[in-house]
């Protein structure tokens, strides 16, 4: 990271923090307090305004950027990546203060994400370890990238659940994408997402919101389709699916065990792997910092990956594979004995 570089992500930490610091100080301004109730990792109402601070941050950090490069010509990804995020901004801050019916969040969701997919960045092609890259037809291409994109922005709101997890995550996956793909954006993600994280760890002041939560799982999930197109012709979409692997995993298995036992499976519930570690009686500080761990193994691996053959590839995804696995096995386990 250039000198120039570093001010930038320095300020945009900065002004997203200020703007937290707001909220938290005087927040009966926008009063969207998130009351406990049996699925909480909680006990006292706290302000899930954050997303209104993250968004500042996000908007901020691009114009620092945009101001300190003196290039105000032609917005390209940006004009989705900024309308995408605003859009699923105001879906999750219209889901805080009203509580939308699943149904109707779910159809907004897919509405959205398949305009972005059909107008915008999408995902082109499949690439497999050994295999030739596979160019999807036009309209799988896009059905695969609203897919991902409807089933990350989800997936990132159900692991939104205890201090500093969420907002760790994109912080940290932000700055790995940036390693490999190179950009601003992710820089942009990540010091947004550390300038919330001051007010976030435990005991955290202000949660994210669904407002929150919705754009940075978009941010994340676009910005994984756009750097397999930017980067090196090496960094292929399995890398950034390594990157963000915690969340993922844990909310596969989740639904997928759900399912399984027919349960309600769209409802909010308490059996996420990182619920059941806090039921165990881990604090949310150290799942927060165990998810940070394992991400940044996963990071490593990530960038090990691109510059292995097919037969390490391959290896690799399988160790990583059995690694998830016995950590499941092994919590399921202890929350047995």
């Amino acid at each position: 990271m250039t000198g120039r570089a570093l001010w930038l992500f320095s300020m945009n930490i900065a002004v997203t923090a200020i703007a937290t610091y707001c909220l938290v100080r005087w927040d009966d301004w926008i009063p969207i307090p998130d009351i406990p109730n049996h699925r909480s990792s909680h006990n006292r109402p706290k302000p899930r305004t954050g997303g209104i601070a993250i968004l500042i941050g996000i908007l901020a950090g691009f114009a620092l950027w945009r101001v300190a490069h003196g290039n105000w010509s032609g917005l390209g990804d940006a004009a989705w990546i900024l309308s995408g995020g605003v859009a699923f901004f105001l879906l999750g801050l219209l889901d805080d203060l009203h509580h939308l019916p699943e149904w109707i969040r779910l159809l907004i969701e897919a509405s959205v994400s398949l305009i972005i997919a059909a107008c915008g960045p999408r995902l082109l092609t499949l690439n497999l370890p050994g295999l030739s890259p596979w160019a999807m037809p036009v309209i799988l291409s896009v059905l695969v990238t609203a897919f991902w994109y409807t089933g990350f922005i989800n997936l990132f709101n159900f692991m939104d659940g205890t201090d500093g997890l969420a907002a760790g995550e994109a912080a940290l996956v932000g700055f790995l994408m940036a390693i490999v793909g190179g950009g601003a954006w992710p820089l942009i993600v990540s010091a947004s997402a550390l300038g919330f994280l001051f007010f976030n760890h435990q005991p955290s002041r202000i949660f994210m919101g669904d407002s929150g939560s919705y754009l940075l799982g978009f941010l994340l999930a676009v910005l994984s389709v756009i750097g397999c197109r930017t980067a090196s012709a090496h960094v292929v979409f399995q890398v950034f699916l390594l990157f963000q692997a915690t969340f993922i995993i844990d909310t596969t298995v989740t639904l997928a065990r759900r399912i399984c036992f027919r349960e309600d499976w769209f409802k909010a519930h308490r059996s996420h792997y990182y619920q059941k570690l806090s039921d165990l009686g881990w604090s949310h500080a150290r799942i927060a910092w165990s998810n940070l761990g394992i991400t940044a193994c996963l990071g490593a691996s990530g960038i090990a990956y691109i510059h292995l053959p097919p037969v390490g590839q391959i290896i690799l995804l399988t160790a990583w594979s059995t690694a998830f696995g016995a950590g499941i096995l092994l919590i399921h386990h202890y929350e047995a004995s």
